[in-house]
This record gives structure tokens, sequence and C-alpha cells, in this order.
């Protein structure tokens, strides 16, 4: 609809209804409207409806100003009384959508969207919308030819590149994605979230210096961007200028759950850890029910420390690090599964008859180096996610949800052998773990696993450390796996990784059931 300039006169006769058509009266509420003038744009096109209460424009106006202002309930009121006075009303069905999307109501928006579409195949907003909605809940090969039509029927449709970047990025296309990203910000450079995306993408593909650059330009997107530069700097190691992201993006949002956990784990990493404890406070001041800144509290402030990490703590971290998992070690040199593999074949013979338990699999990092020297091979691990990623090698007989202690105590079945790399950090009295693991082991069945090595010089033999593990001394280890009626035992001090470009001290255990 075409905007005309209006008088003063006209303006105020439309705002008391008087002396001017509907038509010229919609037209000065829609100036006003675009002007940001929200108030008087909203008197206007209530004053329309109560001389013409069935005016299908006025009612869906009236609904995106009142989106606009925060009345969700009365802009869905608006805008289905202009479609249900004009079910042919395209901009009201895509509109309409759009609020059900930011509803968090998929289902409507897309049959919205659709609707809107099937009224008008050309519409290219409505393509991207769906599209939109279909990439939200990762139907990707519905959501692709959506967001490729909408870009067909309006090549500039920057909105619709946007979307198909992420896509594309999510579907491991990189190169595409980044293409799309960059054409998107080139054709609308105020377009932050678009550069933002691109920094993720130039991210991905190794490239930190450009990705750097990128969400430089898209910090108008918000905290997101914030810690998303951040996460970038953090990976190069540049701590001192993570942090001051993080609190830039904490000056925003004071109560971010995602801002509080980056700045607390890199505080206590650069050796902060008072100040990473007060980080740690205020975040389970913010979200009461989330293990994981109780935990990490614990850790740095000595406070109502855990005999080991909760259920929740370990399945919620390693729910987090399953997709990347592989790839952080890497970085990380950790090598804990072949030092357990290296020691465990010299005491096995790949003859032998042999049962094996992969205790904590996670991933399945052990599998592939147990398997040739075992008949059968069970994983158990209390995250989900780590055991999808650990089924998708096809090695393990078994793979099984499930405390470790508990299912120790409670499976019927009997090991040959046990191995738990890296697992047993997250206990710090290991007594119950290690008298339940005698219960499973045939009689001169072997145990294998790491942990991280403690001076002696404590009380308990085991210490929660700030960055969130257990370390154990050597005396308490071997005190532990003797009352719990193991022999043979052997404790060796290895490297197991590298942390912040030091090496990690730990220590592989062996032990043989008496």
């Amino acid at each position: 609809m075409t905007s005309h300039t209006k008088t003063d006169q006209q303006e105020n006769d439309a705002a008391d209804g008087s002396e001017v058509t509907i038509g010229e009266a919609l037209q000065i509420a829609l100036e006003r409207h675009q002007q940001g003038r929200l108030t008087e744009a909203q008197h206007i096109y209530e004053r329309i409806l109560n001389l013409a209460p069935e005016y299908a424009e006025a009612h869906h106006f009236l609904g995106l100003i009142k989106l606009q202002s925060g009345d969700a309930e009365g802009a869905e009121e608006n805008l289905r009384q202009a479609i249900q006075l004009d079910p042919t009303y395209v901009a009201a069905h895509n509109n309409l959508g759009n609020f059900l999307q930011e509803q968090e109501r998929p289902d409507e928006a897309e049959t919205e969207y659709r609707h809107a579409i099937s009224l008008n195949p050309a519409f290219a907003d409505a393509h991207s919308n769906l599209g939109a909605v279909l990439k939200n809940q990762e139907r990707w090969d519905e959501a692709e030819p959506a967001l490729r039509r909408a870009i067909e029927l309006q090549p500039g449709h920057f909105q619709a590149m946007n979307n198909l970047g992420v896509l594309l990025k999510e579907r491991g296309k990189l190169e595409a994605a980044r293409q799309l990203l960059q054409q998107a910000s080139d054709l609308k450079p105020d377009f932050a979230e678009a550069r933002h995306n691109l920094g993720l993408v130039l991210a991905a593909q190794g490239d930190y210096e450009a990705a750097e650059a990128a969400l430089e330009k898209a910090v108008a997107y918000g905290v997101d961007t914030y810690l998303n530069l951040c996460s970038i700097l953090r990976e190069q190691s540049r701590f001192a200028e993570a942090i001051k992201h993080c609190r830039k993006a904490l000056a925003l949002d004071p109560d971010c759950g995602d801002a509080l956990h980056h700045l607390g784990m890199m505080l206590e990493a650069t050796g902060q850890v008072e100040e990473a404890a007060k980080v740690f406070r205020h975040w389970t001041e913010v979200e009461p029910n989330n293990p994981f800144p109780k935990h990490m509290l614990a850790a740095c402030s000595g406070e109502e420390i855990p005999m080991r990490a909760t259920d929740h703590y370990v399945q919620s971290l390693f729910d987090s690090f399953a997709p990347t998992f592989e790839e952080r070690l890497k970085g990380l040199e950790y090598c804990a599964p072949q030092v357990i593999a290296e020691a465990v074949i010299k005491r096995i013979s790949p003859e032998s008859d042999c049962t094996a338990l992969d205790a904590g699999c996670g991933t399945g990092l052990c599998g592939p180096l147990l398997k040739p020297i075992v008949s059968r091979l069970i994983g158990v691990d209390l995250s989900r996610k780590m055991l999808e990623k650990a089924a998708e090698r096809k090695i393990y007989e078994l793979l099984i949800k499930a405390e470790l202690t508990h299912f120790f105590q409670t499976t019927p079945e009997r090991f040959n052998l046990i191995v738990s790399a890296d697992t047993l950090v997250y206990f710090g009295d290991l007594q119950p773990v290690i008298s339940a693991a005698w219960l499973t082991l045939q009689p001169r069945g072997l145990i294998a696993f790491t942990l991280e090595r403690l001076e002696e010089d404590t009380d308990t033999g085991f210490h929660l450390c700030p960055h969130g593990r257990y370390s154990h001394t050597e005396s308490y280890i071997k005190s532990i796996l003797q009352e719990s009626r193991f022999g043979e035992i052997t404790i060796t001090s290895e490297t197991l990784r590298m942390e912040m470009g030091k090496p990690v001290a730990g220590l592989l255990v062996i032990a043989n059931k008496n």
C-alpha cells in the first residue's frame, strides 16, 4: 500500500475520526507506525475499528503493533480476526506465522506459512519463513528447498541466505555456507546476525583471524557474539582478551549462564580461583538447580565438597561435550586409552576367552584398542549422548546407560577385565566403586584405570581440584585396593594429557582380584 504525506489537519482528523475516509486514516496510521510512533498509530487503528469493525487490514496492523508492544494475547487475537474476515489475506497468514514462531509454536507457524504460500506461491518471505521454522526443528531436507525457493524468487533475500547458510553449516557444507553468509553480509552490511553466523563458519573452517574480524563487526547481535568471540580467543589461549569479551556479555546480561560458565572456567584456568568462585557462586544463585556451577563452586571454594561428582553433573557435563569430545581431546594430546591398552595387552592373551567392561566408555576411545584381544566388549556410561557416539563405532556388544557403582552392584555379568580411562577422576572416595567392581570380576580378573596424581600431604587421600576433577595419592589408592581384596597392585606415573600447555600428572593403576 502506498503511503502519502498528510497535512497536520488530516492527521488530527484521523485521530478523532472526522473528515477523512477510513482509507486515508489507515494511511496516516501506517505512516506513524513506520515512523515508530506506535501509541499514536494504535489509537488511529482502534478508532478505525470502532467505525469499521470488519476492516481486516486495521486488525492486521493493530496486531503487529500489539506484537511490537509485547501484548502477545492481543496480537494473536487481532491477527486471527484479520484472517477470519479475509481468509485470503496472505500477509496476515505470514505475520501470524511469525508470531507463532516467536511463541515457540512451530507446528502452528508452519501451517500459516504453508497457507500463505498456497495463496501466493511467489511470496518469497513466506518460503523463507517456512524454511526457517523447519530449520529450527532440524528438518533439513524440507527446510533447504524452501529457503532456496525464497532466494530464487527474490535473489537479494538476505534473511533466506542467512538461514540457508546456517543450515549448510549444520550439514557440514562449510564453504557453501561461508559464501552464502558472505553474500548476505555484503547485501546488508548492518545485518549483524549474518556476520555473526559467518564468523562461526570461519571458525569452523579454522580461519580464526577472519572469524574474529567477522564477529567484531557483529557485536550489535548481542551476547551470543561476545560469547563466540570468547570461545575463539580461548581456543587460541588468548585468555585475557577472552575474559574481556565475557565481561562485555555479562554487562548486557548479568545473569547469562553461558557467559558465567565461560568466565568462571577461564578464571580458574588462569589461576584466578577466588574470582572464579565468586562467578560460580553467582551462577548458583541464578540457576540453583544447575549441577555444574554447584560442583565448580565446591571445587574452587573448598566448601561443601562432595564425596564424588553427582550423577546429574557428570551426565550434563558429558552430554554437552559429546559432539566435539574427541576433537577437544586431540588438542590436549590425550593418551589415557593408549596407556591402558598397552598395559593390558601385556597381561591378556588374545587367545583367552575374555569378557571386558569399558567402565565409563564415553565415545568408545578404548574400544578399538581392546577389541583385538577380547571376545566380548561391553560399555557403560552415564551420558546418553556419549553412548550414542560409542554406538557409531559398532565395536561394543552392549552399551548400557548407568551410574558405575550401581551397575557393578546390580549387573549379573562377570568380567575378566575392567578398564576405566579417566572416569574415576570424578570420584573422590574410591572405596564404594572399587569394592563394587571386585564383585563383578571373575577370579584372577584384572582391573586397570587411570587417575590424576595428588602429593601425599593430605589427610583424606583425595582432593577436589579447582578444575572440577579429583586427584588421589598413591598410598590412598593402594589402601583402597587392598581393603577391597585386590592384589598384585602396580601404580605407575604417566602423563595423560596436556592442560594449559602443561602435562597433567597421572597414575596408571593395575590390580588383580585375589
